[in-house]
């Protein structure tokens, strides 16, 4: 979320604060210094870029990810290995397709028979990451054809397919095939040149294509989800004989099981985009109003200042009751009053009653300010929706960040997930507690 306040820039290296050159212009070096990192960045970038194409030039595997039917080499991370178990899976994959059988006819039989998909699969090996979008984990028609696409199983390392639109930037654009960078016999084979042409003329007889990329700009991108199976539905735009395209959502999971009670529907993207952009713009017409809910921040941040100023006060004292009581116990040794013996084992005590209120004061200080800062978060979430109360049309990108997910169960049950349900909830809190 990008919220538009006014801030003041400091450069911590260069001892340059923006609020001490109000109405007047700061150095002209501090704007060079800004150019000059700029293009030592643009620098940088380019030898990070040349040293990893001299790399996947050696032949040495750098993507963060590995094929399915793959995994990194123990001894070097750089080198691929083939994993048997789902290198097994791959083969018998390209078997079946060269056996005249559909991409979806090898899905069904593979969820039937129980295989893991390349996702669980990888979960169930140690992988952290949330590598699938529905909890059922199916094989699907889509694994199954990225796998008969994937050229890698020849034993050729392919990288270069894509790169970052700016530096410093995280939007990839996707480079045409033609510069693609590829590596023959840089790990084992598991598929054959003979299978993998043999499995190419048959894709190009069958029409097969490679996935398409999605329209990620479009409204609520992968956040319609079954309400059954949980699972993101599928966005299609099929074009008609009279060339007008005919946009719909389905649940691909009854292609391969009835198990989730899932329908056959279809769902018009239309329609679900305009329950969910008239409760939206419900939701925010509902918003508390801001006067009351700054006038509440203020005398919250007022009582919280005071309870912390007390109980910080008190903490102090106690442990400067305790610094004393050291320094008590330190000239009773120096006059013989106490042993060596004694005087390490009171002041053992005492170190660790010191110890635990200091750690008590730092507790109190952390868990104020996060309370207070969540608390802000929430204050600026609502000031950026403010203006948006009564605006006609709501911009796409507004709704996608309000938005976590949105469950269709049938055409008259609709179930919308917000990403803000956590912070109304908060200041609801807060208005009942303050009197």
């Amino acid at each position: 979320m990008i919220f538009l306040f006014s801030f003041i820039l400091t450069q911590a290296n260069d001892g340059y604060d923006s609020d001490n050159y109000k109405g007047l212009t700061a150095d002209i070096d501090v704007a060079f210094k800004n150019l000059i990192n700029g293009l030592y960045s643009k620098d940088t970038s380019k030898k990070v870029k040349t040293a990893k194409r001299l790399k996947t030039g050696h032949g040495l595997n750098i993507n963060s990810f590995v094929p399915y039917g793959y995994r990194k080499s123990d001894e070097d991370k750089h080198y691929l290995v083939i994993d048997e178990p789902a290198a097994g899976i791959v083969a018998r994959i390209f078997s079946m397709y060269l056996s005249g059988q559909k991409p979806l006819q090898i899905a069904k039989t593979l969820n039937s028979e129980g295989e893991l998909t390349p996702s669980a699969y990888k979960r169930k090996n140690g992988s952290k990451l949330n590598l699938s979008s529905k909890p059922a984990s199916l094989w699907s028609s889509g694994m199954v054809n990225r796998i008969l696409h994937n050229e890698q199983y020849t034993g050729s390392l392919i990288c270069n397919r894509a790169e970052l639109s700016e530096i410093g930037g995280k939007v990839k654009v996707y480079k045409e095939r033609a510069s693609w960078t590829k590596i023959p016999n840089a790990h084992p084979v598991i598929i054959g040149l003979e299978i993998w042409n043999e499995a190419a003329r048959i894709r190009a007889e069958n029409g097969l294509r490679p996935h398409k990329k999605n329209d990620t700009n479009r409204l609520l991108y992968k956040r319609v989800r079954c309400g059954y199976c949980s699972s993101i539905m599928r966005y299609r735009a099929d074009k008609s004989k009279a060339g007008v395209y005919y946009k719909y959502y389905y649940c691909e999971t009854p292609r391969y099981t009835d198990e989730f009670g899932c329908t056959n529907k279809t769902y018009y993207p239309k329609e679900v985009d305009d329950v969910v952009k008239s409760v939206v713009k419900a939701q925010i017409g509902l918003l508390p109003d801001m006067e009351k809910l700054c006038s509440n921040k203020e005398k919250a941040n007022k009582k919280s200042v005071v309870t912390l100023h007390k109980r910080t006060i008190h903490i102090n004292q106690e442990i400067e009751l305790l610094k004393l009581s050291k320094r008590t116990l330190y000239e009773r040794y120096k006059l013989e009053k106490l042993d060596l013996n004694g005087y390490m084992d009171e002041r053992k005590i005492l170190d660790s009653q010191l110890a635990a209120k200091v750690t008590e004061c730092d507790r109190v200080l952390s868990a104020n300010a996060k309370d207070s800062k969540e608390i802000d978060e929430v204050y600026e979430f609502f000031l950026f929706l403010q203006p948006h109360k009564k605006a006609a049309e709501l911009p796409h990108g507004l709704i996608n960040s309000l938005v976590e997910s949105v469950y269709i169960y049938d055409k008259d049950r609709i179930e919308i997930k917000f990403t803000f349900a956590d912070g109304l909830e908060q200041v609801k809190t807060q208005i009942e507690y303050i009197p």
